[in-house]
């Protein structure tokens, strides 16, 4: 029974991230994207789903109908996009983002995590560089909330930064106070990120369907795996198909054994496979049983 409601819950889990919420209107090279258990080519006319990873090269994207914003991804980015409550977020794990209000109004707000912020972007233009130690955030216009996150994802010091601010977060230390953008910053900036986003969806974006590569292997998820303030279980829930394959298990239970998530994803497995190898045994065994005619 308790199999039984968890992959309820799964189905559910899956069904809920099918929902598009935004469409690649421009790309300078293809994208790579994790969508369920598999990893994709993506270009321009995709649309993005709740729950979708995206990875870019040395090529700037542009996404609109993103909640209330266009965004640009830079070159060498990750990004993970989920809707919770109302709110479209986008995790950047590294590389570059800017976002730009949109004309138009829609029904949820987008914010942007990271390690170690999370900052409301509904009502700002902004430029933001996340690396490995710290975290770059610049405000175009507008304003936007930054709040502090600690190790745990759990949210301290709330600030806000208007038109023209530059701030930047160190690892886990305070975030800095507001000024103006250093030369380092300026001199790494995107060329593309300097002018405006244009809007490129002014036809109805046509639905072109992901070209898959391959399912997914452990080293294209180790990455997403140790991100902090993403949801574990929902991961586990996603890329527990993938258990089925030798080599994809082995690695789990190597690099991710004892996280509660994933030994659950594990037990689930095992007990699977126990019941479908007694389900089989049984039916030989009846087969070998029956009588043979004269």
């Amino acid at each position: 029974m308790l199999l039984l409601i968890a992959g309820l819950l799964q189905t559910s889990a899956l069904l809920a991230a099918s929902r598009n919420v935004g469409v690649i209107t421009f790309a300078e090279k293809p994208l790579r994207l994790i969508r369920a258990t598999a990893l994709y080519n993506v270009g321009p006319g995709v649309h993005l789903q709740n729950g979708d990873f995206i990875e870019s090269d040395q090529s700037i994207t542009q996404i609109e109908g993103l909640a209330t914003s266009t965004l640009a991804l830079g070159p060498n980015t990750r990004a993970a996009i989920t809707q919770r409550e109302g709110v479209t977020v986008v995790h950047i794990l590294r590389g570059w983002l800017k976002v730009q209000p949109a004309p138009r109004t829609a029904a949820s707000g987008l914010e942007i995590t990271t390690r170690n912020l999370r900052s409301d972007v509904s009502r700002s233009a902004s430029v933001m560089h996340v690396s490995d130690t710290q975290v770059e955030v610049f405000v175009e216009s507008g304003s936007q909330s930054i709040v502090e996150l600690d190790k745990r994802g759990q949210p301290g010091r709330t600030s806000l930064l208007s038109g023209e601010q530059f701030t930047l977060r160190k690892g886990d230390e305070p975030l800095q106070s507001p000024g103006r953008p250093p030369a380092t910053f300026i001199s790494t900036v995107p060329n593309a990120f300097f002018d405006a986003l244009v809007l490129l969806s002014g036809k109805p974006a046509g639905d072109v369907a992901p070209k898959k590569i391959r399912d997914v292997d452990f080293a294209d998820i180790a990455h997403w795996l140790h991100a902090p303030n993403l949801n574990r279980t929902h991961m586990a829930n996603q890329f527990a198909p993938r258990l089925a394959n030798p080599a994809f298990r082995e690695a789990i239970v190597r690099e991710m054994g004892g996280s509660f998530e994933w030994e659950t994803a594990l037990f689930r497995f095992e007990s699977k496979s126990r019941t479908l190898k007694k389900t089989g045994d049984s039916v030989r065994t009846t087969h070998l049983q029956q009588p043979t005619g004269a």
